[in-house]
């Protein structure tokens, strides 16, 4: 048989692909050599790779990296703002409201009489109302760094 022959089985030695085979289909030994010292060298490097993935690197400090370490945290230390104490605004603008509203009652209560018609009475009601809500509100404690 020709070595080109186009009617030839992939392997076979017909097949074009294969022309290092000799034509009798015999693998000669130093075929057979190539081929068992690929199969060493892949296990070879198999196992070379599995020892180095299994590896741990052994951690290794310099001996001055404590002194390092702080040397850098005072420095950020002196060269951070300081942080200045929270002002409550809320609390104090709940008082200053509070304030108001049980003056402006002293102005409306002795005007108003008890008629639900009366704008001045529904005015006292709901000035009596917001007073009660700024009470409740100033009698919790929002302590932002307590947890529920």
């Amino acid at each position: 048989m020709n070595d080109f022959t186009h009617n030839s089985k992939p392997g076979s030695t017909d097949d074009p692909t294969n022309r290092d085979l000799p034509a009798n289909g015999r693998i000669s030994s130093a075929a057979a050599l190539d081929a068992a010292l690929d199969a060493a060298h892949q296990a070879a490097l198999d196992k070379r790779i599995d020892a180095a993935i299994e590896r741990k690197p052994a951690p290794a400090l310099p001996a001055d990296f404590a002194a390092v370490v702080s040397a850098t945290l005072a420095a950020r230390a002196a060269a951070a703002p300081r942080r200045s104490r929270a002002i409550p605004v809320g609390r104090t603008i709940g008082w200053v409201s509070a304030a108001l509203l049980t003056a402006a009652l002293f102005v409306v209560a002795p005007h108003a009489t008890p008629n639900i018609a009366s704008f001045r009475f529904d005015a006292e009601i709901l000035l009596l109302v917001e007073l009660a809500g700024i009470g409740w509100l100033l009698s919790r404690n929002f302590d932002a760094h307590r947890t529920r």
